[in-house]
């Protein structure tokens, strides 16, 4: 299987394109149907795997992208690493961080499956 994986990634780096020959063919991605290309002992397109935990992992990520956008406040400091603000230890993790929780929920429950 890594021999494939490296000719998938070698005909991506050459051309955008990872298909080539011999190898199984890997579709474009087309959110209208959301089929992703399966790399184990059997090559094959599949739906995609955990929706609901891409689309919380998109949302929470969105947040982080809002937060950092944000202009810091007179107390943050900025490094090399983006804002940084002094921690605070009031509420929960859900408090600060509204995605945190939903985030854990769903991980949680995936390790259950």
């Amino acid at each position: 299987m890594s021999g494939m994986v490296q000719k998938y990634w070698v005909n991506f780096a050459r051309s955008g394109d990872p298909n080539g020959e011999g190898l199984p063919e890997w579709p474009t991605f087309i959110s209208a149907n959301e089929r992703v290309m399966v790399l184990d002992a059997t090559p094959r397109v599949g739906p995609t795997p955990n929706p609901e935990q891409l689309k919380a992992l998109d949302a929470y990520f969105a947040w982080r992208r809002e937060q950092a956008s944000k202009k810091p406040s007179s107390s943050s400091r900025v490094s090399s690493f983006g804002p940084h603000r002094p921690m605070e230890h009031k509420g929960s993790i859900s408090d600060r961080r509204p995605f945190a929780a939903e985030s854990m929920r769903l991980a949680q429950r995936t390790i259950s499956d």
